[in-house]
């Protein structure tokens, strides 16, 4: 593979000169916060690679026995950036990865490799690359001049945002960093590749499931003269006298890249760059016409311009105490329509709840709700379901009962076994989390972050964003001393909700947030409104309610019905009806309520093998056809009862002898 090349020129490699870079790297608000190098180190660790702490402008770790304490641990990180805040970055490769490190000071070159295109991609601040991939156990690695491996166990490498002791940034390649890509499987020259051999076999692998993605269009005139008009404002001396390489690598390569070289584009680039200093028009002009010649090699993109306007806008928040101030101008032009998860009901990034009391149904309509949004369905209860990606479901009781849902929801509804679930991105997390504790939560996003892009990497493909959380049931994962009923206390709660769905928000290109669906009870007296504190239901964006109407006359009771399920050999209709309507809607307007349609089963696998007993487990027929309720009492659809009471006697005369 022909790789796109730096050139090892001092003026092409300088990204943020000689002092000026560091200085905004090491720079902190006054209040404890970490420097951005502490920021960056805390965003690996939280993308599952191990962290190793390096003397500042070095590549060597001033950790003692490094090896063994490199670690994901976000305040174990947190204390070594405290320490010595200046440190740069270094990472253990991840477990079955290994780093190409390409250096091409000594002869070193990536053309031949056949490096996959799509895997975490760096360049060094020393003019060289680093290419994270996977590697099959056994693989021989071709011996190459310039070329080292770095294993995991064994070796570190520099990263982002580090400052190489020339003064050099390192600086992963647009839209190849590690949370933007999972490492690719390379196939080293003259090895033969295990899944070709599989696919020659006859191997029968399944496909990753579709997920969609987005592609972000060249930047046009407009929006990078508003980019580089605010490194204006923001760092008015950044491109001054002095600082000639720097202002061509971080705005007249972008603007050449994104406008293709054209006389607009130039006429940009000659624009704002008259509003520093350090303008030369005629340098400006030979620069310009030198762009392009070498494909690959002038590829600086006006991802790296955003990328400095992150690290200038980071600091200026942090000097104001880090509160953000935008004019009124600004903050009326982004207003977007409602983003919707489920079209009319959920809407993404709300923090929401389903209120119920107990056996009304909630775990089930949770469990469809992600396992639809994380299969990719394309309506849930009738209502389109407008986005796809990772769902995380905390099912702190019940596990048991949550475990047949899952299954029997798949096998029924999305037609898949256990094994084809695989490849469906819901993760599941056994365990009642604090979502009092901060840190709590910010571990369990770390974990979350991890998971999933473990995930990707063994189905081959990109990480899907995080776009749903389930809290089952919000009473079970309070955690630590705090109280429902305590206004203080929830408030803390809601508050690292909204933390949580933050800090899941890494993997979406747009940093989207997640929506979250907290299942809860009603209050005891007022089974209307969520029990607990107000503070709570203040800070909700969604109420949802499941009701559950009064039950008709029927000729089965509970346990007959079961006894049915288990003579048809497939599941029943519940006979008593359900309805989801929306209480509290903040950016929208209320939804009509729908019929909910619950269905009753008693698979084999849930059979007790040594009684042989038939268990039972309900579940949502969330494919189905969902009419608004118009107004008219729900009743239960007693003529399905009756039918498969006679079929089953029918089908089975033994039955007769039994109370049917």
């Amino acid at each position: 593979m022909s790789t796109p090349k730096r050139t090892n020129a001092p003026n092409e490699n300088a990204r943020h000169g000689q002092g000026g870079g560091r200085k905004v790297l090491g720079k902190t608000n006054g209040k404890g916060n970490l420097t951005t190098l502490g920021d960056a180190a805390l965003r690996y660790a939280r993308a599952g690679y191990r962290v190793v702490p390096l003397k500042a402008l070095d590549k060597a770790p001033w950790l003692e026995k490094w090896p063994k304490r490199a670690t994901t641990d976000c305040e174990q990180v947190k204390a070594w950036w405290a320490e010595q805040p200046e440190s740069n970055v270094g990472l253990m490769p991840p477990e079955g990865c290994i780093v190409v490190d390409v250096d091409p000071r000594h002869g070193g070159s990536a053309d031949g490799l056949d490096l996959p295109a799509s895997t975490p991609t760096q360049e060094t601040g020393g003019g060289g690359e680093h290419y994270v991939v996977r590697v099959e156990e056994g693989a021989e690695l071709p011996e190459r001049p310039g070329v080292d491996y770095l294993r995991p166990g064994k070796h570190q490498f520099v990263a982002e945002p580090s400052v190489h002791p020339s003064g050099e940034l390192y600086l992963w390649r647009p839209g190849l960093a590690p949370w933007d890509v999972q490492p690719a499987l390379w196939q080293p020259p003259g090895n033969a590749s295990a899944a070709s051999q599989a696919s020659a076999g006859g191997s029968q692998a399944l496909a990753p499931l579709p997920l969609r993605r987005q592609t972000a269009p060249h930047l046009a005139c407009d929006h990078l003269r508003a980019l580089g008009r605010e490194v204006h404002h923001l760092a008015p001396d950044r491109w001054g006298e002095g600082e000639h390489d720097k202002w061509m690598r971080e705005w007249v390569m972008p603007v050449h890249y994104e406008t293709g070289g054209s006389e607009d584009g130039r006429a940009l680039a000659h624009e704002v760059s008259a509003l520093f200093t350090g303008y030369d028009r005629q340098a400006l002009d030979m620069k310009w016409r030198t762009l392009g010649r070498e494909p690959g090699r002038d590829k600086v993109t006006g991802a790296s311009l955003e990328h400095v306007l992150r690290h200038l806008r980071r600091d200026v928040q942090a000097a104001s105490g880090g509160i953000p101030i935008v004019g009124v101008g600004e903050f009326a032009r982004a207003a977007r329509p409602v983003r919707w998860l489920v079209r009319d009901w959920l809407p993404t990034g709300a923090l929401a709840v389903l209120l119920g009391e107990s056996n009304a149904g909630k775990s089930a309509v949770a469990v469809a709700l992600g396992m639809s949004v994380a299969a990719g369905v394309e309506r849930f209860c009738g209502k389109e379901v407008r986005a796809q990606g990772a769902v995380v479901y905390v099912a702190a009781e019940g596990q048991g009962g949550m475990m047949a849902r899952v299954r029997i929801f798949g096998e029924k509804v999305l037609g898949l076994d256990a094994e084809a679930l695989d490849r469906v991105p819901m993760f599941v997390v056994p365990v009642a989390i604090s979502l009092s504790e901060s840190g709590a939560v910010e571990n369990v996003a770390s974990i979350t972050l991890a998971k999933v892009r473990a995930w990707a990497a063994v189905q081959g493909m990109a990480p899907p964003p995080v776009v749903l959380v389930v809290i089952d049931t919000l009473a079970r994962n309070i955690g630590g001393d705090a109280h429902e009923s305590d206004n203080a206390d929830m408030s803390a709660v809601m508050n690292n909700c909204a933390t949580l769905l933050r800090l899941l928000a890494e993997l979406h290109p747009d940093r989207q947030q997640p929506a979250m669906l907290l299942n809860a009870h009603p209050g005891h007296g007022e089974k209307s409104r969520l029990r607990g504190a107000y503070a709570m239901q203040a800070a909700l964006d969604v109420i949802m309610r499941i009701e559950v109407a009064a039950p008709q006359p029927t000729n089965a009771d509970d346990d007959e019905r079961q006894a049915i399920a288990e003579l048809v050999g497939g599941p029943i209709a519940v006979a008593q009806p359900r309805v989801l309507q929306v209480t509290k809607a903040r950016d929208s307007a209320f939804p009509p309520p729908l019929r909910l349609s619950f269905m009753q089963d008693s698979p084999g696998w849930l059979r007790d093998p040594e009684t042989g007993t038939a268990n039972t487990t309900v579940y949502l027929a969330a494919n189905g056809e969902f009419d608004a309720v118009d107004g008219a009492p729900v009743r239960a659809n007693r003529k399905v009862t009756d039918d498969q009471v006679l079929e089953a006697m029918a089908a089975h005369p033994e039955a007769s002898q039994r109370k049917l």
